[in-house]
């Protein structure tokens, strides 16, 4: 299981903190309609530089996780109107399992990240908010 699951049912959001070794802390994920996402960070919490993430697909329905999905994910700053200056590369590892990677932040503050699944004529998305912390740069 990775991060923190969150789910809206009838309008309340609801967070389960789950963990899986050798991912770094509970982070938001959400529940759409046809797809419960979930992520983790790989190798530590987010930091200023190149960081990857672990984005897990099941869907709702059978709660079988999904792999074969168009998984896109964009970082951006909405404090200073700016994306990362790289393009993430998503690798399907099976399973439901996507790699991400490099996600690069260029700088701390919040930031926030999209992440976009498609199959066929479904698509699903989920944003959520990250703390870059400044590690005296």
């Amino acid at each position: 299981m990775l991060g923190v699951s969150t789910m809206i049912r009838g309008g309340l959001v609801i967070a389960a903190c789950v963990v899986m070794a050798g991912v770094a802390g509970c982070d938001d994920g959400g529940t759409t309609q046809y797809f419960e996402i979930e992520y983790a960070w790989i190798g530590g919490e987010p930091a200023v530089g190149q960081n990857t993430l672990l984005v897990r697909v099941s869907d709702v329905s059978t709660d079988l996780r999904t792999s074969g999905l168009a998984v896109d994910v964009e970082p951006y700053m909405p404090l200073h109107g700016h994306g990362s200056p790289d393009t993430p590369e998503v690798t399907d590892l099976g399973n439901g399992d996507y790699r991400v990677a490099p996600l690069t932040f260029q700088m701390p503050g919040t930031w926030e990240i999209t992440i976009d699944v498609e199959d066929g004529g479904v698509h699903e998305q989920v944003r959520f908010e990250i703390d870059v912390p400044d590690e005296g740069i």
